[in-house]
């Protein structure tokens, strides 16, 4: 990504872009109780989906315009390579282990509020919630944080700071503790993935199939205490095995990928 001169946004930029993002989405939700919507919009998903692709489309409109740019000039949708697909499967599975391990040390210290696990689940659990979750969410927040951000951050700064700023920036945006980290985890692989791609498509397919595996887990009826069930009241953790295999597929997976792309850019 060459440095030119267009140098938007910058992280003050993108801060202003998370306060722009909720502001928008509070002031749909305003007008939609004031217009008297029939259902809690909140837990609506076909609600939240539509907020979502205004408020983002918003900002991404602002993006092209602050950088003099078309569609087809900021966002990157180039083809990559399907062989890649195996060895990103296995990062996003190991990463899913490992962030789900790193929530439940967090709630050691810091329990979530009731039921905060179960608003995911439930979501997703609706054709609706799991168009929004899987679909929808990752395209648009793909284009937003590694799309706009990411790209812009490569511009003003190194490519490492940009990574980890753009992830950071990515964190931030869901608003809780909860999942700044695994938010942030899961920022560093894709803004990763864009950055030696040139593409958002692997980022957009990490991000739908992160979503999408409390529905496959549940589809093929896996149970693992401490990732895909718990119990009331009670602290535990994953089974050891568990986590060393999340460790094993996060590393390998990695090691396969950068020996793909690498040896296909000599």
């Amino acid at each position: 990504m060459n440095k030119g001169n267009k140098r938007y946004p910058k992280i003050s930029h993108a801060l202003e872009m998370i306060v722009l993002f909720w502001t928008l989405q509070i002031a749909f939700i305003a007008i939609g109780r004031l217009a008297g919507f029939p259902f809690e919009i909140l837990e609506h998903p076909a609600a939240n989906g539509l907020f979502n692709v205004l408020a983002i489309g918003f900002i991404l409109s602002r993006g092209m315009k602050e950088n003099n740019m078309n569609f087809r000039e900021l966002f990157s949708f180039r083809a990559f390579k399907i062989k890649l697909l195996l060895p990103m499967i296995m990062i996003v599975a190991g990463t899913s282990i490992l962030i789900s391990e790193i929530d439940n040390l967090i709630n050691l210290f810091l329990p979530a509020p009731a039921g905060f696990r179960a608003v995911f689940s439930d979501l997703i659990s609706t054709a609706s919630g799991s168009l929004l979750v899987i679909i929808v969410s990752p395209l648009t927040e793909e284009m937003l944080f590694r799309g706009l951000i990411l790209r812009g951050f490569v511009w003003n700064y190194s490519v490492k700071k940009a990574i980890i700023g753009s992830a950071v920036i990515f964190g931030l945006f869901h608003l809780n503790p909860w999942q700044f980290i695994g938010a942030v985890i899961l920022g560093i692989v894709f803004a990763w993935w864009y950055v030696v791609t040139r593409s958002l498509w692997p980022g957009i397919a990490g991000h739908a199939l992160h979503n999408a595996i409390p529905l496959i887990m549940g589809l093929f009826q896996v149970e693992i205490p401490g990732y895909t069930f718990y119990i009331p009241g009670a602290f535990q953790f994953q089974p050891l095995w568990f986590d060393l295999l999340g460790l094993v597929l996060f590393i390998t997976g990695n090691m396969v990928f950068n020996r793909m792309v690498f040896a296909r850019k000599r």
